[in-house]
């Protein structure tokens, strides 16, 4: 739809342009078309003032319905994309650009990754890049192409071996921070920037897709809120985005454990993590809550003896211990 044409099709032969402003059927224009095989689709260009039917080829038409010149490219395309000066036309094996002002057709397009079929891409206009994925991760999750030479630049995989590599359910570019955020179906959500050395700048875990045997779905991403919502076959998650990039020190430091797990009951752990600066936090059904910070040196170790209910702490010159139902304040058993 132009701002006062409707077009549609209504045959493989043929489709109509109608000015939505008139009164009667004065202004309808029936076009006959050829060489189509199958249902096309409709783009229109209301900048230049053209119509593109494609399917198995692209004809073009300007407003008044006349023919302008078809392209056979021997492939089925499936979507159009517009950009400034040109327009994106992708099937599973290629991506094709036509110029917007000559209407000419690029010698040089982009084939599937590796003979793979291409399911999504997105064309990143100020940084002339075109990101894709296909429908196999054995060579890479992500595919990188520079918008002016076509070539692959750079690929994209989750570096991560324990987390497990899955193929790509969807991708969506933040263009307020540069950054690639990407969801595969092993429930992880990589937020990357394609452009880095060291690209990852924070990376979530759904477990619960394993534990619930669901696949996921999609995500999106709610501006107002800053949150992404990642949704399954059975449910529907919350990612609070504005932590992604946080940058935390590692404090687990063998032989010391400066976490204990606490069993709750038969389905419920908690754990109660101790950082560098000896702030006790509680993790609990997906959370972190603030306890306390214990007075002293630094924690060294921790145990949790689940028969008495006694958690001990060692710290540098002093052992604590108390019940987990009060964690504080601990009662100071020696001093070295």
């Amino acid at each position: 739809m132009a701002n006062d044409l409707i077009v549609c099709s209504v045959s493989l032969n043929s489709f109509v342009i109608m000015n939505k402003t008139s009164q009667d059927n004065s202004q309808i224009q029936i076009v006959q078309v050829n060489g189509f095989t199958s249902q096309f689709q409709i783009f229109i260009d209301q900048q230049y003032q053209n119509i593109f039917l494609f399917s198995s080829i692209i004809s073009i038409y300007n407003f008044n319905g006349i023919f302008n010149k078809t392209y056979s490219l021997k492939t089925q395309f499936t979507s159009c994309s517009i950009q400034q000066g040109f327009l994106l036309f992708s099937s599973q094996q290629f991506i094709y650009f036509i110029y917007r002002d000559t209407l000419q057709l690029r010698q040089d397009f982009i084939s599937g990754p590796s003979g793979l079929n291409i399911i999504n891409y997105i064309y990143v206009d100020y940084l002339q890049q075109i990101i894709l994925y296909a429908n196999q991760y054995q060579f890479a999750q992500i595919y990188i192409y520079d918008a002016q030479t076509l070539q692959n630049t750079a690929k994209m995989n989750g570096p991560f071996a324990q987390n497990q590599l899955g193929y790509v359910v969807q991708m969506y570019f933040d263009p307020s921070t540069t950054t690639l955020l990407y969801l595969d179906t092993q429930g992880n959500l990589y937020v990357m920037h394609p452009n880095a050395v060291n690209s990852v700048q924070s990376n979530y875990k759904i477990t619960e897709i394993i534990d619930r045997s669901e696949q996921l779905v999609s995500f999106t991403f709610d501006k107002v809120t800053n949150n992404l919502i990642v949704y399954s076959t059975r449910a529907v998650y919350q990612i609070n985005y504005s932590t992604a990039g946080d940058q935390y020190e590692a404090q687990l430091n063998e032989p010391a454990n400066l976490f204990a797990p606490i069993p709750m009951n038969s389905q419920l752990l908690d754990f109660l993590i101790f950082n560098a600066d000896n702030t006790i936090f509680r993790y609990s059904k997906f959370h972190i809550s603030y306890e306390t910070v214990l007075e002293g040196s630094q924690i060294v170790d921790i145990m949790y003896n689940q028969q008495s209910d006694i958690l001990i702490i060692a710290q540098k010159n002093a052992y604590l211990r108390n019940t987990i139902q009060q964690i504080h304040p601990f009662q100071c058993l020696s001093n070295s």
